[in-house]
């Protein structure tokens, strides 16, 4: 998996929904009732275009920007994302708050994640022109389909229990036909009302690939009272943000071992025990930043951090700005 660069004291930060709203908008309704919406923005700090299609449960992106310096794009959407994602140019580095790992920015991957929020974060390098390709499935969709496909079971189980997961980038196809392949799905309006039938199945395609990666990838499935068990220590450590139990009191109180305690919880919800509860206390800290007015220190102690200064570099590594430099750009 891809890992964040330590950010530049150079990087500026900006809230990708306020930086859009400047964008150029075209959006039209198509035949088979497909929605296509185009979308342009001009620099300075970013230009960009984005083309989505939306129909059904499924919405269809691709995008490509370009950053004049570097920059830290933050998105703010509480829906859970189920997507399956593949770069194709560039090295954007983008981070889901829900997953313990940026997604890959290998050119021509493809990984399905499953993400409880949209909450994200993009960072950008100056003059370096990105692109991706994304398709997001609703989660009734997702749900429909696993009714009839038991191989989806799985996926479906993940969006009901809010557990996050990431598969590993798989390489199915050339890059260039990838590249092919994102262009037809974007550009079949020449199907008419057949579109819908050839999103469908393009939808499908790209899914089967990236969970058979995802499969290969997969650890073996706790037994259901081992399940029970790591939803049990979630809750004890989601009670004690502010004064976090050791590994040790954790798996005594749930019945189990430090050693079962570290397999099964990361099989469960995707990520280990103290990087589940770093971004569950840093979540918190960044509410905690946007909806009240108590000082860094106040915050910092109230998720568990005795050092300010420690709070304020762990906040920095996982949103790319400090916690006053968020609260400021919160409250413009």
């Amino acid at each position: 998996m891809a890992t964040l660069s330590k950010p530049s004291s150079r990087d500026s930060s900006r809230d990708f929904q306020s930086l859009f709203r400047h964008a150029r908008r075209h959006v039209s309704d198509g035949a088979g009732d497909v929605r296509e919406i185009r979308l342009e923005l001009e620099g300075p700090p970013l230009s960009a275009r984005s083309w989505l299609l939306s129909w059904g449960g499924l919405l269809f992106v691709l995008g490509e920007n370009q950053a004049d310096e570097d920059l830290t794009l933050r998105h703010e959407a509480a829906p859970p994302l189920v997507a399956v994602h593949a770069p194709l140019r560039g090295n954007a580095a983008t981070t889901m708050d829900a997953l313990a790992t940026s997604l890959s920015e290998r050119a021509g991957a493809l990984q399905l994640f499953v993400s409880p929020s949209s909450h994200s974060t993009v960072r950008l390098r100056a003059r370096v022109k990105n692109q991706a390709f994304r398709i997001a499935f609703s989660p009734a969709w997702v749900r429909e389909l696993a009714a009839r496909h038991s191989e989806l079971e799985p996926l479906a189980e993940h969006l009901a229990s809010g557990a996050p997961f990431c598969g590993k980038p798989i390489n199915a196809q050339p890059l260039q036909r990838v590249l092919d392949e994102a262009n037809q799905i974007m550009d079949s309006a020449h199907y008419g009302t057949l579109r819908p039938l050839f999103l469908e199945s393009r939808a499908l395609s790209w899914l089967a690939m990236a969970l058979a990666g995802a499969k290969q990838s997969e650890a073996k499935r706790p037994h259901a009272r081992a399940i029970e068990r790591m939803h049990e220590a979630r809750e004890l450590l989601l009670s004690r943000i502010a004064d976090p139990p050791t590994l040790a009191e954790v798996a005594a109180a749930v019945g189990t071992n430090d050693f079962d305690l570290k397999r099964n919880f990361k099989a469960v919800f995707g990520q280990p025990v103290y990087g589940y509860l770093l971004r569950v206390r840093l979540a918190h800290a960044r509410c905690l930043l946007e909806d009240t007015d108590d000082s860094i220190k106040e915050i910092a102690a109230a998720v568990g951090y005795a050092h300010p200064n420690h709070f304020s570099t762990a906040f920095g590594r996982a949103y790319g700005v400090s916690p006053a430099q968020h609260r400021a750009t919160a409250r413009r």
